[in-house]
């Protein structure tokens, strides 16, 4: 549909305080002619002009209300805001309260609290409201806190902030993390082991950086300094590589863009430093099956890491006893 070839000739209105609105897919355009005799020319979404109706009709309800000396009548104006709700342990008598946090068109930022019965029956009034709508509305998320893409289409789901997920894959995601964490437990004691540091400040020095990469890094520096045999440093060594393996593996999940997608779950990664352009936008398939591979990789990993620790112990007891 186009514009009307006359409102794109449109002569200027004469009088200032009339408009003129033509409706144009989901916009509508109008003009108003300023006291300086220029005619200006606007477009909006139609919900903007539905706001300035009601709010005309609420300013002359007032204004007819003040002329008679009457209180004015209440009129209801359309409320546009970004807001979310927050549980709160404020402390005091109002522990347990949920805050509503929101921002006002002008960009004032308001906070209140609502006590939980009042948060229950407010939570319930609202979804009677929307369930009885022809079409119940997605809620828009502006702060980025739903994943995208459908909801999940899995035989087996569990719905967590009004979302449904794969059930299995929530599962298989809980495990990866409990072996992840076993896997650290095995370098900070392999660490301890090379290092010769007593456990607690081996484990702060361990954990003081962040970076997996760097951890592996901290414990292969030290390989050169132990009295260790050549075979026992390879295996090591590799036993190290491939903790490095699972862990970049699991930082593409952890750190990637999780989406749905039908009953399953899909990661887009993104490598700048690629060499290939092609190679630098990935999309990984989640499925149980893969994470429970992954966390398959994990243990074995945990295990080469463990055994390296068996190493250094062994050759320290050879010491021991070639010394007596």
């Amino acid at each position: 549909m186009q514009l009307p070839d006359e409102f794109l000739q449109a002569k200027p209105i004469q009088r200032f305080h009339r408009f003129a609105i033509v409706e144009h897919g989901d916009h509508a355009y109008f003009g108003l002619l300023g006291e300086d005799g220029v005619n200006n020319y606007f477009q909006c979404p139609r919900a903007v002009i539905t706001g300035l109706a009601l709010e005309f009709g609420g300013m002359a309800g007032h204004m007819e209300a003040l002329s008679k000396n009457l209180p004015p009548s209440p009129q209801m104006v359309p409320f546009y805001t970004t807001m979310v709700f927050a549980g709160a342990m404020l402390g005091g008598d109002a522990g347990g309260h949920v805050m509503l946090n929101f921002f006002t068109p002008s960009g004032d930022g308001l906070t209140t609290t609502l006590n939980p019965e009042c948060a229950a029956t407010l939570e319930q009034s609202l979804k009677t409201s929307l369930d009885a709508l022809p079409h119940r509305p997605k809620p828009i998320d502006v702060f980025n806190t739903y994943t995208p893409g459908p909801e999940s289409k899995a035989s087996s789901t569990s719905e967590y902030f009004g979302q449904k997920y794969p059930s299995k894959t929530l599962e298989a995601l809980g495990l990866l993390m409990v072996r992840a964490n076993l896997l650290d437990r095995a370098m900070v004691q392999l660490f301890t082991r090379l290092s010769g540091l007593n456990a607690e400040k081996a484990e702060a020095l361990f954990f003081s950086s962040r970076n997996n990469s760097a951890r592996v890094g901290m414990i292969l520096a030290l390989l050169p300094t132990v009295n260790l045999n050549e075979e026992h440093k390879k295996e090591i060594n590799k036993s190290l590589e491939k903790a490095r393996s699972v862990m970049d593996q699991r930082n593409d999940l952890v750190h990637g863009e999780w989406r749905f997608n039908e009953d399953k779950m899909a990661v887009d990664l993104f490598t700048p430093t690629a060499p290939k352009p092609e190679k630098r936008h990935k999309t990984l398939t989640v499925t149980p099956q893969f994470i429970e591979a992954l966390a398959s990789e994990y243990r074995g990993a945990t295990m080469m890491v463990s055994a390296a620790c068996h190493y250094q112990m062994a050759e320290e007891d050879r010491e021991y006893l070639g010394s007596e």
